[in-house]
């Protein structure tokens, strides 16, 4: 495919980012930890480079090939800027696994966060947050995607504002993470934490990432995390439908209706495993939580027989169009209803066509057939990576929990990130950029139809079709088509 829109649009994210990474430089001078000149120059140089770009390629059509081009090459390039301020406190390796971690918003560390100067602290808070935000951006741009498997609901289900232009849903997205990262803002502060520590902790809650702020907290600011996991892992797409009044599609959400009971279920099962700790319901509430949106922040260590389920909840996952990894609930919903539709398409002619009902929606063959298809690679890549992590040394329960969390972006652990080999380490990254990607550039590979798509001035977007077979029929799958 052609690069150079790809490295074009690369341009523009480059100086969001640049402008984006001069915030540290404030908290440098207020700290006086001396890291202000780092952030100044990594700015500078993102900036400039982006500009370059920009200017040396010519912007054309965005496909979806281009889209995901755009979307991992900006996740690649921008994590191994973003490392560039911790060359200065730890290894190479360490400091790209830091800033990787953050941009994913996974949160797992090879620091310890006392060691670290307040700047960085807040910046690998702040790459966590910004995460959320490209998330959120390419996943309003790749739902037209015949191969993105977790948003063929969006067409039937969720679309109930379809008659809003692209742009407008885009902007509405996005007002709702600032408001949810503004309200945790002011319930953390009236919880008693400090405005710094405030922003901090709101930041990683909502945007799902673990870092470890080095804040204690207390129960109100516990449950104020909660809350906020909550809103993060939830569709943002049902949350649209709120500032349309449509509050019903809450409590007809089928995400959200299995989240809650999942929920339930995991936080009794940790409570009980962990019933002799102080403060057992407490931790197997938030530690439930915070795995089944994949966030990964702890109030205490993980112990136990608790830690299975944890795994478990952190593979599962968050629903689809929220900012949580793993397998998503829609998906792990449908491969469970799709167990009788393998039966009947083992036993019943080729031709003949079986529906599964998820929810309010009905899917057919070829999107059962995607999901599956995901799920497969999924789980073979995380097997593939348990192997290797098994042979640098890790136990192989150490093995699965690292591996699920990298590839689930999740910041849980019960083994030191620290003593993982170099090499696990780099491991780790893979897993956690594959694990943000959702595959994405994997699935092109067995896309047969495209939709190209275009942001007009009117707020309007044309689409255009490709296909290998000549006179082939619209994609059922386009979102605003």
């Amino acid at each position: 495919m052609d690069l150079q829109p790809a490295l074009s649009y690369l341009g523009r994210v480059l100086e969001v980012f640049g402008i984006a990474s001069l915030l540290p430089v404030f908290v440098s001078w207020l700290a006086a930890d001396g890291m202000a000149v780092w952030f100044i120059a990594m700015a500078i140089g993102s900036f400039v480079g982006g500009t370059l770009l920009e200017r040396a390629f010519k912007k054309d059509v965005l496909t979806i090939q281009t889209t995901v081009t755009i979307a991992t090459l900006s996740l690649l390039v921008c994590g191994v800027l973003a490392s560039i301020p911790f060359f200065f406190v730890t290894s190479p390796v360490n400091a790209i696994l830091e800033a990787f971690s953050g941009i994913t918003a996974t949160g797992l560390s090879a620091l310890e966060v006392t060691a670290l100067p307040a700047s960085l602290i807040f910046w690998r808070t702040f790459l966590q947050w910004l995460g959320g935000i490209g998330l959120l951006a390419a996943i309003f741009l790749l739902l037209d995607s015949p191969v993105l498997s977790a948003h063929y609901l969006y067409r039937r289900g969720y679309d109930v504002v379809g008659n809003k232009s692209p742009l407008v849903r885009l902007r509405n997205m996005l007002f709702l993470f600032f408001g949810f990262t503004a309200l945790g803002i002011v319930l953390l502060a009236a919880a008693g934490l400090s405005p710094f520590a405030a922003l901090l902790q709101s930041m990683t809650a909502i945007s799902l990432g673990g870092f470890d702020n080095g804040i204690p907290g207390s129960a109100g600011v516990n449950v104020i995390l909660v809350i906020l996991m909550i809103l993060g892992a939830t569709s943002f797409f049902l949350h649209e439908k709120v500032l349309y009044r449509n509050v019903r599609a809450y409590l007809y959400s089928s995400e959200l209706r299995l989240f809650v009971f999942l929920a339930v279920v995991f936080s009794v099962l940790v409570t009980l495993s962990i019933v002799s700790s102080p403060d057992a319901l407490s931790t197997g509430i938030f530690h439930a939580i915070s795995a089944l949106t994949t966030s990964g922040i702890t109030i205490a260590p993980i112990v136990g027989s608790s830690a299975a389920l944890l795994l478990i909840a952190m593979l599962i996952g968050a629903q689809s169009g929220s900012l949580g990894g793993g397998l998503k609930l829609i998906r792990m919903l449908i491969l469970v209803r799709g167990i009788p539709w393998l039966a009947r398409r083992a036993t019943q002619p080729v031709e003949s066509s079986h529906d599964v009902r998820a929810g309010r929606t009905t899917l057919g063959d070829p999107e059962i057939a995607t999901i599956a298809l995901f799920s497969v690679l999924f789980l073979l890549i995380l097997i593939i990576s348990i192997i290797l992590y098994t042979l640098l040394g890790l136990g192989p329960f150490e093995a699965s929990f690292t591996a699920v969390a990298a590839q689930t972006n999740t910041a849980m652990s019960v083994n030191p990130i620290a003593g993982v080999h170099d090499a696990g380490k780099i491991l780790l990254i893979v897993q956690m950029v594959i694990g943000r990607l959702e595959l994405f550039p994997i699935f092109l590979l067995f896309a047969r139809k495209v939709a190209l798509h275009r942001l007009k001035e009117e707020e309007t977007r044309e689409y255009n079709y490709k296909s290998q077979e000549e006179d082939a029929e619209k994609s059922p799958f386009s979102f605003f088509g």
